[in-house]
């Protein structure tokens, strides 16, 4: 029985040192590209929240900046969660291989507090990124309130010119008509003048 136990015992140590090594060459494969990775996502936030924060610019392209800016965070967060959960796993695995020893329970202690530490940063950057998609969205409706005001007081301005342009119209043609009937009275008075005056030649 002690032999059984010592030969499982063996069996589970070796197993956990061949998974080991092979977590530790997947681990090496995952940090280049990971550093990699992390370059790319550093230079596409940084743009983004330049887009997001000039303030030249269109408030719809400054949400949409704001958006991406969101997506590129949870990328950064999954990928960077891949590889200190594989770091995790070896710390694991080596506790597994070597015993439980001060050192490999530090290591592994390390490893999921490192994984704390990357979920606390990432949340963080995606409060922030949350706290600015919120003002933007306040600023945005602000510039339409302030668009629909101003269409309102345009339309309001056409109307009160097209109603003076009315009345001056109206204005004008009653001085002509005015202007019309005195013509034509004085026209009549004239007429019956010319007839009073025959009328007393004929006399």
């Amino acid at each position: 029985a002690f032999y059984k136990e010592a030969e499982k015992r063996y069996d589970k140590a070796r197993l956990a040192t061949e998974a080991l090594a092979n977590a530790e060459r997947r681990l090496m494969e995952l940090r280049y590209q990971q550093e990699k990775q992390m370059l790319v996502f550093q230079r596409l936030a940084e743009v983004q929240r330049q887009i997001r924060d000039d303030e030249s610019l269109w408030i719809g392209d400054r949400i949409k900046a704001n958006e991406k800016l969101g997506r590129i965070l949870d990328q950064q967060l999954q990928s960077e969660l891949s590889l200190a959960k594989e770091v995790l796993n070896i710390a694991r695995l080596r506790k597994v291989a070597e015993g439980s020893t001060t050192e490999n329970l530090e290591k592994e202690k390390e490893a999921q507090l490192k994984i704390y530490e990357i979920q606390e940063r990432i949340t963080g950057q995606r409060s922030e990124q949350l706290v600015a998609d919120k003002a933007l969205r306040k600023e945005a409706q602000k510039q339409r309130d302030e668009d629909a005001k101003a269409r309102m007081k345009q339309l309001d301005d056409e109307l009160k010119a097209e109603e003076e342009a009315y009345i001056k119209r109206r204005e004008l043609k009653r001085r002509d008509q005015e202007a019309n009937i005195l013509q034509d009275e004085a026209y009549l008075d004239y007429i019956m003048s010319q007839g009073d005056y025959i009328a007393e030649t004929d006399l």
